[in-house]
């Protein structure tokens, strides 16, 4: 798929979401915003979660640019310099429950997903639409993610809004 046919290629999305057999494979990977909605919020407003957050993503990815044509290697680095972060997010709940909740998606929605992907050519070019929609963006949003200048007005906007439920009624 070309970047350049991504109008083309995402009007397939609004017609995935108005087909119920394409909209119940897109709606399975809505689940962390229903299960994970209050730990996430915690993970990315309060410093000391996003602290530890930004420093396990850049441990594994200095181990990844140390090593990248060296699996063995990259995995030594990992267990060697980012293993105790690892676990001590494992002791924090509310790290913990965030670092779940997308492998148990991905978990609870492949084979679905995998047999909409072969079967159903409206969620392959939605999926296509939005794997290209997070190329082009996920970067930009990662940096985001650790400028810990966003950090503080996403702090600030949080104190005037109401705090997010424990579960988030998603709409697809």
């Amino acid at each position: 798929t070309k970047a350049g046919n991504l109008t083309g290629l995402c009007s397939s999305v609004w017609k995935c979401l108005a087909n119920h057999h394409c909209a119940k494979a897109v709606q399975c990977w809505s689940k962390p915003l229903t299960k994970c909605a209050t730990s996430t919020w915690h993970m990315l407003t309060h410093q000391k979660q996003r602290k530890a957050l930004a420093a396990n993503v850049a441990c594994l990815r200095g181990c990844e640019a140390a090593h990248q044509d060296d699996f063995l290697g990259a995995s030594f680095c990992v267990l060697d310099k980012c293993a105790k972060d690892l676990l001590a997010c494992k002791e924090d709940k509310t790290c913990w429950t965030a670092v779940q909740c997308l492998p148990q998606t991905a978990e609870d929605c492949a084979m679905n997903s995998l047999d909409a992907y072969v079967n159903q050519p409206l969620f392959e070019d939605s999926v296509k639409c939005l794997g290209q929609g997070f190329q082009s963006c996920g970067r930009r949003a990662v940096g985001m993610v650790q400028d810990l200048n966003i950090a503080r007005a996403v702090q600030c906007a949080a104190q005037c809004t109401h705090k997010p439920p424990e579960t988030l009624q998603v709409l697809v």
